[in-house]
């Protein structure tokens, strides 16, 4: 199932919204703070863009990027030996959603995949910051892009345990037991919409 607002590839973000303040907005509409630029340059007030496509939308640059982001985190920092490119990711109905600084989309500084469950409803998972980037809100402009693509259908997601607060905030919560995932505590949550 596609969501019903889906018109293509949409870019948010960028500047803020009066000449009072102009410092770049979430998708929350709260200004970002410092963010990481290509070349490792730390820069106040970056502006960067929040970025929606299908598998048929990204092109190869960028999906090369989306993998080698998850790659450097799970399975080199996180140290998960394990096969993240599991064929889902070029699946019809996925959605992709990355944050870019303004005008380099190809420089993924954060990222998260929605897969289409058998049931109707949708699996957001791969939810990844680079480590230079993190502390500065990208993960929660990904979850309210992500949760304003899926609307009010039913979602779950498998959090690594230690960051289940923060998924609690989007109104998920814990159903079953914890469970060891690449020798990672996590937890499956479902979002309960009311």
């Amino acid at each position: 199932m596609t969501p019903a607002r889906w018109s293509g590839r949409r870019i948010r973000g960028g500047r803020g919204e009066t000449p009072e303040d102009p410092r770049p907005r979430s998708v929350g509409g709260e200004p970002l703070g410092t963010a990481w630029y290509p070349g490792g340059v730390t820069v106040e007030h970056l502006a960067t863009t929040l970025h929606v496509a299908r598998p048929d939308q990204l092109s190869v640059s960028t999906l090369y990027a989306l993998l080698r982001l998850r790659a450097e985190v799970f399975v080199v920092e996180q140290g998960c030996a394990y096969a993240d490119p599991d064929g889902r990711d070029l699946e019809p109905g996925v959605l992709h959603l990355w944050i870019s600084p303004t005008g380099a989309p190809e420089h993924v500084l954060a990222a998260l995949r929605v897969l289409p469950e058998p049931d109707g409803g949708w699996r957001i998972g791969r939810v990844v910051t680079a480590k230079e980037a993190r502390g500065r809100g990208l993960a929660r402009d990904l979850m309210t892009g992500a949760l304003a693509e899926i609307g009010s259908a039913p979602c779950v997601l498998g959090a690594q345990t230690y960051v289940r607060d923060f998924y609690a905030s989007f109104g998920f919560e814990v159903v079953g037991e914890e469970y060891l995932e690449d020798g990672i505590p996590h937890v499956e949550m479902r979002r309960v919409v009311r």
